[in-house]
């Protein structure tokens, strides 16, 4: 999409819903077209948007780093580290990311196992409205499968929404399937 002024937006400037923005002042921005906002919405732009933002601001908190830097700061502190694990690996210390790949006679530690039971999937009291648009519908039936203790089944999920049944979020759960926020095992429930 171009901006009025018609140069393309910049590629880490994300337009807020309706509007395109650019990297350069421009003399205004334009509302989307109906077809333009039927792509916005069908293609879950928003949504993708949200996870997008959210996975910036989660690699900016492992590093240690204030949310919302520019692509010049992440090179420049990136290179910086770079440098820093250089010296630190010429001086012998080695941080292994994958030490059961890379660090010879590595030994797995025993952990914990995760327990698929059968088990009926407790839901919470609060029966949710079905919302109206199909990226809000892909939030909230994301939200329910993330927040339960064991895979559900489609019914399961629809029980959580006012009116809902099976048939109506097993779209919406095979769309998040479909885009790697969810995994539907052999017997037909979903996980996230």
């Amino acid at each position: 999409m171009l901006c009025a002024s018609g140069c393309w937006p910049s590629t880490r400037t994300w337009p807020s819903p309706g509007f395109t923005t650019c990297s350069k002042p421009c003399a205004r921005e334009k509302a989307l077209t109906e077809a333009e906002r039927d792509i916005h919405d069908r293609g879950l732009v928003t949504l993708i948007r949200q996870h997008h933002d959210a996975i910036d601001a989660l690699v900016a908190q492992a590093y240690g780093w204030p949310a919302g830097l520019t692509d010049e700061d992440i090179l420049t502190r990136l290179v910086g580290l770079n440098k820093e694990r250089a010296s630190e690996e010429a001086k012998g210390l080695i941080r292994w990311l994958r030490p059961e790949y890379q660090a010879p006679d590595y030994a797995a530690p025993v952990t914990q196992s995760f327990d698929l039971d059968d088990a009926a999937a407790a839901l919470s009291d609060t029966i949710i409205p079905w919302p109206a648009s199909l990226p809000e519908q892909v939030s909230a039936v994301q939200s329910v499968l993330s927040s339960a203790t064991a895979p559900l089944a489609p019914q399961d999920v629809a029980r959580a929404f006012r009116g809902k049944r099976a048939a109506s979020v097993r779209p919406v759960l095979d769309a998040l399937t479909g885009i790697g926020m969810a995994r539907r095992l052999a017997d037909g429930r979903y996980a996230a």
